[in-house]
């Protein structure tokens, strides 16, 4: 259309507006071709089934600015969410959602309407580090635990303390969380280099590919975390643990011999229990009615709302 456009028009006048329609034309074909949706590398490829890998693609066309436009991102039916500061034009950071073993296409879509895929990305076993117990099972608040699994071969690479490179425990393991909450790993502090081991001696625990993983629970009598509210209340908890290094926050499958179980049929990893430090008073009549008052930690909230 451009080329005849120019050819046909005879004038001045009409051989002026041939070339700017020509000259328009160019402009057109041109911002088509940059702006052009395109997945040129995906990495990670292959990822952990838990989830929460945080995949790199890269190409051209995206939406940079949540603003005036949106990205999704699927792995086959998984959705990979998008956190959208680390998201321009040419690369989108997104975070996996727990999926099925096996190659997926990956599928980028902009604003709703046009779509790029790329194949494939692959939920692996090899890649998909595991949660096989949480020791002890049970405690008060601000007890000392530690989680035991398997990792694969990423991670007993990267993290390996007898790697030539030395252990480098704080890009290892990204976060443990107790419930809501964080469990201390001692990360930044002098205490980092405690907070994993490949293959320890466990003897209970037999694995060429173990690992274990160090933290403190809460604990409402530090003063730093007496302003979190519900922190350390008695409950039975799931534990999650991300790892880093090749798996950018790759999360454990948990083994379903790891779960304790409740009379009601609730399935938990650990049971955060009350600390009493005193009663008061010690003594009281054998006929009942005395008011007794406990005092300590991690108590759960008795009060009654509206309608209770």
């Amino acid at each position: 259309i451009c080329i005849t456009s120019f050819a046909i028009c005879g004038t001045a006048e009409l051989r002026f507006l041939s070339r700017m329609l020509f000259l328009a034309c160019l402009l057109a074909l041109w911002c088509q071709t940059v702006n052009s949706l395109e997945i040129t590398s995906v990495s990670p490829r292959r990822i952990s089934v838990g989830g929460s890998t945080r995949l790199e693609i890269r190409g051209s066309g995206f939406a940079g600015d949540r603003l005036q436009g949106q990205n999704s991102v699927f792995i086959g039916a998984f959705e990979c969410s998008v956190i959208d500061h680390y998201t321009t034009d040419t690369l989108i950071t997104c975070e996996t959602s727990p999926g099925d073993l096996g190659s997926h296409q990956l599928s980028v879509v902009v604003n709703g309407q046009d779509e790029a895929l790329y194949c494939c990305v692959e939920y692996n076993e090899a890649y998909s580090p595991t949660l096989t117990a949480v020791v002890p099972a049970a405690g008060p608040p601000g007890t000392a635990v530690k989680l035991i699994g398997t990792a694969p071969w990423t991670i007993r690479r990267d993290c390996d303390q007898e790697a030539a490179a030395g252990p480098n425990d704080e890009s290892c393991v990204g976060e443990v969380v107790f419930g809501d909450y964080l469990c201390d790993t001692g990360a930044g502090t002098d205490d980092a280099s405690s907070i994993i081991d490949i293959r320890p001696d466990l003897p209970r625990y037999n694995d060429w590919n173990q690992y274990s993983v160090r933290c403190t629970l809460p604990d409402p009598s530090n003063e730093a975390e007496t302003m979190m509210p519900g922190l350390a209340t008695a409950s039975n908890l799931n534990v999650s643990l991300h790892f880093e290094a090749s798996l950018r926050g790759g999360m454990t499958v948990v083994e379903l011999d790891a779960y304790k179980g409740t009379r009601e049929g609730d399935s938990y990893l650990f049971q955060l229990y009350a600390v009493v430090d005193s009663v008061s008073p010690s003594k009281g009549s054998v006929a009942g009615g005395t008011e007794v008052t406990l005092q300590g930690r991690g108590f759960p909230d008795l009060s009654l709302g509206l309608g209770d």
